[in-house]
């Protein structure tokens, strides 16, 4: 049986390799659950419980846990960020949207074995999953710097952006673009598209390489070089700065929720 493990800090780096200087592919969140595959100190190879996503994380990020640890009644912190106090030495932590947080009771909610407190717990968390509310979530990371294999509110990137916004309305997507295309019904063209609907874009190779979510049949919230929302057309995504078509339009879909 493999370990279990559960994220502790707010912001953990998933790596490609066994190596600080090894790229960072993805990030787990404060309350995300890994099992972890390999070990081999100081690092561990883990896969993300969400997602399945694969990656090497350093081992002194990572509480490892019995699996009875868990509580299964968890939801997904809908505010851009909040502050949690660790009760046990009253220390501050920032959690970004998408972190992971237990059933509150008196401001309060436990994690693994620790308490935390949160100064204010009013409108954490989404009541139910609707295209208004997805977008109203992908809109509070507008401006959010690019951050390749970033996923919270202080850098992100576009398939980490689509990620986050589709987790916190409590629907869980595949962490990268090539993988997100998948999911959900083709839509033929534009003009049927509604709001929430994925656009995905290629090289001109036909690879996959970028994604956004589309607010209508002209404008997309994407990020690129910051989250932000640019004009579309059946061609791609046009700069507002040149006027120049920045990625080509490759397909886009439905995500049943």
């Amino acid at each position: 049986q493999n370990m279990i493990g559960i994220i502790t800090l707010s912001i953990v780096p998933m790596r490609a390799d066994q190596s600080e200087r090894s790229e960072m592919i993805s990030q787990l969140l404060f309350g995300e659950e890994v099992e972890v595959l390999k070990v081999s100190p100081p690092w561990l190879k883990v896969k993300n419980v969400s997602d399945g996503y694969e990656g090497w994380v350093d081992i002194k990020m990572v509480d490892l846990i019995a699996a009875d640890g868990f509580n299964s009644d968890k939801r997904i912190l809908a505010k851009p960020f909040i502050t949690a106090i660790k009760a046990c030495d009253r220390q501050k932590m920032i959690l970004s949207a998408g972190s992971v947080i237990g059933p509150i009771s008196d401001n309060r909610f436990k994690l693994g074995s620790d308490w935390y407190e949160l100064s204010d717990n009013s409108d954490l968390f989404l009541p139910r999953y609707s295209k208004p509310n997805l977008i109203a979530v992908a809109i509070q990371f507008l401006n959010t710097p690019y951050l390749w294999g970033g996923k919270s509110i202080f850098g992100v990137d576009c398939s980490g952006l689509v990620q986050l916004a589709y987790s916190i309305c409590g629907v869980q997507l595949p962490r990268d673009a090539s993988q997100q295309i998948a999911v959900g019904e083709p839509i033929d063209s534009l003009d049927n598209v509604q709001e929430g609907d994925l656009a995905f874009f290629s090289n001109s190779e036909g690879d996959v390489t970028h994604v956004g979510i589309l607010l209508s049949n002209t404008e997309i919230i994407h990020a690129s070089g910051c989250v932000k929302i640019d004009r579309i057309d059946k061609k791609g995504i046009i700069s507002s700065i040149t006027g120049e078509y920045l990625y080509i339009l490759h397909a886009i879909s439905r995500v049943k929720d």
